[in-house]
């Protein structure tokens, strides 16, 4: 494992921590925010010292250990924190249209009846996919930033180029793309919270949507709607995913001035590499994880299941 992997998991386990111990330090999204200082995180640090340090004393070794490395990791953030912003109208566009769906994806939660329940499962993983996601944000905001200092150089017509239009098309498509991901997945939650009203709140349904929709709604109608929430869910993740994919070919592209390059024997600077780096481990990171189907689409799980039984027969073979 390369020094760069290394602090990315170590980053990526800081951040787990972190979310886990200081929560209100955290948007829906799963990234630090703003809303409290470092005063106010140094309190909360050290309502944990009292609890876990003093009480348990060295029984609480482990505890310790992750406390202090979730305090060190939102304390850097907000210590070094700058407010993110873009000039480019296209490209705040972007930012906005990838920040409104995953506000979507964070947005839907299940009733937790019980642990282990389906609600409780679907909660769960929906927050490991945030904070999967999450760990891209750098990814997010390094691109980004790049694309922007890229249009501030075209001030004037005749700059305009040839990869200049392709970036433009590329762009307005991504944002298609998300923005059409949205809307599916607002829908389908939309449809799965009105049939789950129908069929479990029947007698207030009926008072107030009345003559809107039809009032009943079946057991089967309800396992469609939440599976149709789910799939539209999973649709979200590979969106994103392709996003991110996406943005890292455009930084490598940023850099040649052109869309024609080999991705497998490119050379490029210190920070395209790094962006590329942080990609890739953040694509391992869902690649090793449970949640690696979310972000397939259909064809992709089957070539993901084709594999996994080739490489059930070769061990066999291999007896």
């Amino acid at each position: 494992m390369t020094k760069k992997e290394n602090d990315f998991w170590k980053s990526a386990q800081a951040k787990e921590m972190a979310v886990k111990y200081f929560p209100s330090f955290f948007g829906k999204d799963l990234n630090v925010t703003t809303r409290y200082d470092v005063k106010k995180l140094e309190s909360e640090y050290l309502k944990y010292c009292v609890k876990y340090f003093t009480i348990y004393e060295n029984n609480s070794d482990r505890e310790r250990f992750y406390i202090q490395m979730a305090y060190e990791y939102i304390k850097k953030i907000l210590t070094e924190h700058t407010k993110f912003e873009v000039n480019s109208k296209l490209v705040n566009n972007i930012l906005q249209s990838y920040n409104q769906l995953v506000s979507t994806v964070s947005a839907y939660s299940f009733t937790a009846r019980y642990p282990t329940s389906y609600g409780d499962s679907q909660n769960d993983t929906n927050k490991k996919i945030l904070l999967q996601i999450s760990l891209f944000q750098p990814v997010l905001i390094s691109v980004l930033k790049n694309i922007d200092n890229y249009f501030e150089t075209i001030s004037e017509p005749e700059k305009i180029d040839g990869f200049y239009c392709e970036l433009i098309s590329k762009l307005e498509e991504l944002k298609k793309l998300l923005d059409n991901s949205n809307e599916k997945l607002s829908n389908a939650q939309d449809e799965y919270h009105e049939t789950w009203d129908a069929t479990n709140r029947s007698n207030y349904y009926m008072m107030f949507e009345r003559g809107l929709r039809s009032h009943t709604r079946t057991q089967s109608q309800l396992g469609e709607a939440k599976k149709e929430w789910r799939l539209n869910r999973n649709k979200a993740c590979h969106s994103i995913l392709n996003f991110f994919k996406e943005l890292e070919n455009i930084n490598i592209a940023l850099y040649y001035g052109t869309f024609e390059f080999d991705k497998q024997n490119y050379g490029v600077d210190n920070d395209t590499l790094e962006v590329s780096e942080l990609y890739n481990n953040g694509v391992r990171n869902i690649v090793n994880s449970p949640n690696y189907f979310c972000y397939l689409n259909e064809t992709e799980k089957q070539e993901v299941a084709i594999q996994k039984i080739l490489r059930k027969i070769q061990s066999k073979n291999n007896l």
